[in-house]
């Protein structure tokens, strides 16, 4: 979906390897996904990307695609929940979000995350 980062964290080497932040456009992400749901017969989706919520707007859209066309998967990923609203994290679920892998160094500033979206796993990531 994207690739890099939007932040600058001094913990974090994303920005060695990708200078800039650059997201795929909604539509072909989806397009993808339903290739590959008719091609390999897959249900859930684990998306190997840094900061998933890079830019929301486009989170939203990748959902609403989703929701829209009525693909059935659980998919998970990597996110930063600084820029994350209540309404936000409750279409993603409404999407087949299941599974989310959370700086430990954020989720302690936003504790409310498994209140607002319940039935959804939190992983934490260690700092190193």
């Amino acid at each position: 979906m994207s690739r890099g980062c939007v932040y600058n964290c001094s913990f974090c080497n994303e920005k060695k390897f990708w200078k800039n932040f650059r997201s795929k456009k909604p539509e072909t992400v989806v397009k993808e996904i339903e290739t590959d749901l008719d091609k390999y017969n897959l249900d859930s989706f684990l998306f190997y990307d840094s900061l998933i919520n890079g830019d929301t707007k486009l989170l939203e859209k990748y959902c609403e695609l989703i929701i829209s066309k009525g693909i059935n998967i659980y998919w998970s990923t990597h996110a930063n929940i600084r820029n994350m609203d209540g309404a936000l994290l409750k279409k993603i679920k409404n999407s087949g979000f299941r599974e989310v892998g959370f700086l430990k160094k954020c989720l302690t500033q936003y504790s409310s995350i498994p209140r607002m979206v319940p039935n959804t796993a939190i992983g934490v990531q260690k700092k190193w």
